[in-house]
């Protein structure tokens, strides 16, 4: 009886899943999370500033109350 070779190994040799992530796939999601961390406190810093203003600043630069989330994430 012959071995079975597959992908040019022989028998019996254990070639893992065969996924190889890049060389530089954990500092780029590292980066990715530093990153959304940071746009997130970005936007709770002008969220806590645009809630400060009054009604009457708020319609000054044209906004309600209600649109200030949306404002501080999205941008208008």
């Amino acid at each position: 009886m012959t071995a079975v070779t597959l992908n040019h190994m022989p028998a019996g040799h254990n070639t893992g899943s065969g996924f190889k992530a890049p060389k530089n796939f954990f500092n780029m999601l590292i980066k990715a999370i530093v990153s959304g961390i940071k746009q997130e406190l970005a936007a709770r810093k002008a969220i806590r500033e645009l809630s400060a203003l009054t009604n009457a600043q708020l319609h000054d630069i044209g906004l309600t109350r209600s649109e200030i989330e949306h404002a501080a994430r999205c941008g208008r």
